[in-house]
């Protein structure tokens, strides 16, 4: 009987293994309390039509699709992307095949929310689809990942809050050419919320320190469409089954192949200080244009720059070629040669239009 007890005393003394730890739960509280989720929505100011495209083929006046990325803060890597989606569309009438992440998630294109327990599901217009796992699982390691243009998520209810990281989205720029040009590290946290029973509120932080010098935060809000109460899936123009009218019947749409134009050659890059680029700062007077029509020309950094167009936030650069020349990378084959006073400091310039013209311009007082 000692010998029993001494054994039980032994047994109580020895170390107890580790209790496995229950994975966190990330499933919403109360999934009734969601149903507001459901139905059809656009984001804001990008309201289409049943097929989603704008009925005009052009962004409604107000809109901005911010992951077009003329605010996003840029390094040198990634401004040079940005440049060569402008020259993508403004040299191709190529379609894209869809939207991709993350500028699906502010697109013409509605978007639906399916929400369930343990995953939540966002499907576009146009076929773009997330799965979302809400079941407490971390990201998968990056050596399991299947990378796509949607990348990888995983999701976690706080609250009514869909908090949703993802990974691995690349860019493909035969998918989608304007999809913003951040690198396949680029890392992306989203905090969406039902705030009234029309609204969904998104904030999204993108961290990618290959092509941004600082986080990009982009808030987006949805509005439940007015009248659509389902997607319909008819495609893009360049999707091959997308229905068409030809002499009175109805058929298939040729799969349209053209893309990007060939990225051009331009010449290196001569840096100057912040006060030299300030001396070429100004606003210019269009010759023979209509009164009012101007060049606005400010510093961005150490280079030249210009605003990407009258309706679009940002700036697009110059750079410097030596001999009082810039040329745009974006704005292809826009080039500015200066005329400069005594002092150094800019009068006139004479170049070449973004539309390869010739054009000069007198700066203003």
């Amino acid at each position: 009987m000692r010998r029993v007890a001494l054994a039980l005393a032994l047994a109580l003394m020895a170390p107890v293994p580790a209790m496995a730890q229950p994975a966190r739960s990330c499933e919403p509280a109360d999934l009734k309390a969601l149903a507001g989720w459901h139905g059809v929505w656009i984001a804001e100011h990008l309201m289409a039509d049943i097929n989603g495209r704008e009925p005009a083929g052009e962004l409604p006046p107000g809109a901005a699709m911010q992951f077009l990325g003329f605010t996003a803060p840029w390094n040198d890597r990634g401004l040079a992307g940005l440049e060569s989606f402008m020259r993508a569309i403004r040299g191709s009438a190529a379609q894209s095949n869809g939207w991709s992440f993350p500028i699906m998630m502010q697109s013409p294109a509605p978007l639906r929310f399916f929400v369930a327990a343990r995953e939540t599901v966002i499907l576009s217009q146009y076929r773009d689809i997330r799965y979302i796992p809400t079941d407490g699982r971390p990201m998968v390691p990056e050596e399991e990942r299947w990378p796509t243009i949607w990348g990888t998520s995983v999701g976690c209810w706080e609250g009514d809050t869909l908090v949703v990281e993802t990974a691995s989205a690349g860019f493909d720029p035969a998918y989608n050419f304007i999809a913003p040009h951040l690198s396949d590290d680029a890392r992306f946290v989203e905090r969406l919320r039902l705030v009234s029973p029309d609204r969904i509120e998104n904030t999204i932080t993108v961290t990618d320190p290959a092509t941004l010098t600082e986080p990009w935060v982009v808030k987006v809000a949805y509005e439940r469409h007015p009248f659509l109460d389902r997607l319909v899936h008819d495609g893009g123009h360049a999707a091959a089954n997308r229905v068409v009218e030809v002499n009175g019947q109805g058929t298939i749409a040729a799969l349209d192949e053209t893309g990007p134009p060939p990225e051009p050659q331009f010449p290196a890059e001569i840096a100057l200080s912040a006060a030299e680029v300030q001396s070429f700062v100004g606003t210019y007077a269009i010759d023979g244009a209509p009164p009012g029509t101007v060049l606005v020309l400010s510093r961005l950094g150490n280079r030249l720059a210009t605003p990407a167009s009258p309706a679009l936030p940002g700036l697009l650069p110059f750079y410097y070629e030596g001999g009082a020349t810039f040329h745009s990378r974006a704005l292809t084959p826009m080039r500015l040669q200066f005329e400069l006073d005594a002092q150094g400091s800019a009068v006139r310039f004479s170049g070449t239009s973004p539309q390869g013209t010739p054009f000069s311009g007198t700066r203003q007082p």
